[in-house]
């Protein structure tokens, strides 16, 4: 409204100028924005399991903060032996959480865990090594450099568990009807016609 009135009491062509560069930059705003949030929401419906998959991972990954900042600091133990010792503790609680309420693969849950429990050493190996050199050789602080790993250890064990751990097996992946298939899935009882 201030920009029509300044329109309105002076006609200059600079004035109305600057007053329709704003309205098209407004818009331009408005257009990108709501594409933005159309695209993550999107992102969010076609890839539930990653974000699901995320908070827990989240949940974990303060877990296994918490963990080691209280065996580090409180305990006084070995950063090396309370990182390994937190990430344990994380990975449980991922593996748990992830099996139940993300994935919801029941099945072969001993075998599941000890995929995803490999997978969480790996994880603790990268995690392990990266802070060791962090703290050791680039002179971060211990709970700095436990911060500086977290990152790469996340991304680390989505990518692996994803394609490894839970992936449902043969048996499962026939029985699932396919997105891509287009057509209902329809019970017939009885004879063929």
């Amino acid at each position: 409204q201030i920009f029509i009135h300044m329109l309105i009491v002076s006609n200059t062509t600079t004035d109305i100028y600057f007053c329709k560069t704003f309205i098209l930059a407004r818009s331009v705003f408005i257009w990108y924005f709501t594409t933005v949030i159309i695209y993550l929401r999107d992102i969010a419906i076609k890839h539930k399991h990653f974000f699901l998959y995320a908070i827990i991972g989240v949940s974990g990954t303060i877990l296994n903060y918490i963990v080691y900042v209280i065996l580090v600091e409180g305990f006084l133990v070995y950063y090396v032996m309370a990182n390994i010792i937190s990430v344990c503790v994380g990975i449980t609680n991922n593996f748990i959480l992830n099996r139940k309420f993300n994935f919801r693969l029941l099945d072969a849950p001993a075998g599941r865990y000890l995929s995803f429990f490999v997978v969480g050493l790996l994880g603790l190996l990268l995690s392990t090594t990266t802070l060791y050199v962090l703290v050791e050789y680039a002179s971060f602080g211990k709970v700095v450099g436990k911060v500086l790993t977290i990152p790469f250890v996340l991304i680390f064990q989505y990518t692996m568990n994803k394609y490894i751990t839970f992936r449902p097996t043969p048996l499962q992946s026939d029985h699932m009807p396919r997105k891509d298939s287009g057509s209902k899935h329809v019970a017939v009882i009885g004879g063929g016609f």
